[in-house]
């Protein structure tokens, strides 16, 4: 399973919905990753139009970001043939706002030669022909994804919204939309900012339709890069226009038809606790991903029965605290060394929550498009707009936790929705090919 790293995205930063904008908020959702979740996917855009992602390329030791693409755990989505230095200019030449305001910069030729640099740096092909740093473009045109997601999401909002005037502006705004030749997501931003100079917009519709159209393309990242063999979630804000489908992904490995486990205790980590211990030790974080160590043995040990824990009854709380405690141990032995006393323990509490209470907490109902979204429980909830204090502390500060049992419902939590194989493929039917 892969992550599609859409909080980065610069639409959804220039917006406020739910985007990393600060380097330590960077920081702590990579090292979450790194710790308690899958390997991660980066559009190569968010290169060129992220701020936090370029301050990363330039200062490294402010961020495990580089580290983490030259040993393959990031892999970069290239629509470039790799070759990041030029994008800037091809992303401009292509009417995209942020790499025309970047070429404007009085950094840009400083960037641009770092870019470049490193990119000679990730050229390691494996020996399947594939690249250690980079995974190819999605086949499909996922500016047509965008547009039936969004216009899905639409339709539902008018559906949803009894307000006259409002259902006006919204099917103004679509009238619009529809008419246009280019239809993605920069001219859907283009239309609402033109009715919005013009008054025919209230705040409040702006800002929805702006966010139907992030989560939307966040959403056609997953559809286009989702397989049966290679699952994606998706790293945004949690859905709140798109239907969520709380029936979970088939494991062939379980006697029994995976389902909601009610009641189930949602482990969270302590991401204040893992970035003071990791430090800025990119290196040694990096290997806690190595096949041959031990550390990764029981990370992967640790999701695997988070994963069955929370989806059938096979695993009890009893192999879910040792598999806990197992992994701390490891983590502890990792990051402080043999001769240091074990600090750190993954205690369950008696504490609990439902799990559609815990993930995606925003949602309140089946509301939008439809996609049939499962539910993936490996490393959900990184709290990255709030720090520390999205996680409760459930003992005395002296009983430090790598991992809590449970966690604040806040609608700015990362929600970890994995796109389901099966509903993906079909929503691609009849999509074009992308073309370099």
């Amino acid at each position: 399973m892969l992550g599609y790293f859409g909080l980065v995205d610069d639409f959804a930063a220039r917006h406020r919905d739910g985007a990393i904008t600060s380097s330590p908020s960077l920081t702590r959702n990579l090292i979450f990753s790194v710790l308690f979740d899958e390997p991660l996917l980066i559009n190569d855009g968010h290169i060129i139009a992220s701020d936090v992602i370029r301050e990363a390329i330039v200062k490294p030791k402010k961020s495990p970001l580089r580290e983490l693409v030259e040993t393959g755990y990031i892999k970069i989505l290239t629509r470039n043939q790799r070759d990041l230095g030029s994008l800037a200019e091809r992303m401009a030449d292509e009417g995209m706002q942020p790499a025309q305001a970047l070429l404007k910069r009085s950094d840009y030729l400083a960037f641009k030669r770092t870019l470049s640099g490193w990119c000679e740096t990730l050229g390691d092909q494996q020996a399947d022909g594939s690249y250690l740093s980079f995974r190819d473009w999605p086949a499909y045109n996922t500016s047509v994804i965008f547009e039936r997601l969004a216009l899905a999401a639409l339709s539902q909002a008018l559906s949803n919204i009894d307000d006259p005037d409002q259902r006006l502006q919204l099917k103004k705004f679509g009238d619009g939309f529809n008419v246009l030749e280019r239809r993605n997501r920069t001219t859907w931003e283009n239309e609402v900012n033109r009715l919005g100079a013009a008054g025919e917009l209230s705040p409040k519709i702006r800002k929805t339709l702006l966010h139907i159209a992030n989560e939307a393309y966040q959403y056609s990242w997953g559809c286009a890069l989702s397989t049966t063999k290679a699952p994606i979630k998706v790293h945004t804000r949690s859905p709140e226009f798109l239907d969520i489908d709380l029936s979970l992904t088939l494991d062939e490995t379980l006697d029994e038809t995976p389902k909601l486990r009610p009641g189930v205790t949602i482990y969270v980590p302590d991401l204040a606790l893992a970035v003071r211990k990791v430090g800025h030790n990119w290196t040694r974080l990096t290997e806690v991903n190595q096949p041959n160590r031990d550390v990764y043995k029981a990370k992967r040990r640790y999701l695997k029965m988070l994963e069955q824990y929370s989806t059938s009854s096979a695993v009890s709380d009893k192999d879910m605290k040792e598999c806990a405690d197992a992994y701390s141990k490891q983590l502890t032995m990792h990051f402080g060394g043999e001769g240091v006393p074990l600090m750190f323990d993954l205690g369950v509490t008696g504490a609990s929550m439902a799990v559609p209470a815990a993930i995606g907490g925003a949602v309140a109902g089946p509301v939008g498009a439809g996609i049939g979204f499962g539910i993936s429980l490996v490393g959900t909830l990184a709290a990255h707009m709030g720090g520390p204090k999205f996680i409760r502390r459930l003992t005395l500060p002296l009983n430090k936790k790598w991992i809590r049992s449970q966690s604040d419902k806040k609608s700015t939590s990362t929600s970890c929705f994995q796109v389901n194989p099966a509903t993906a493929a079909a929503f691609l039917d009849g999509v074009p090919a992308f073309k370099q």
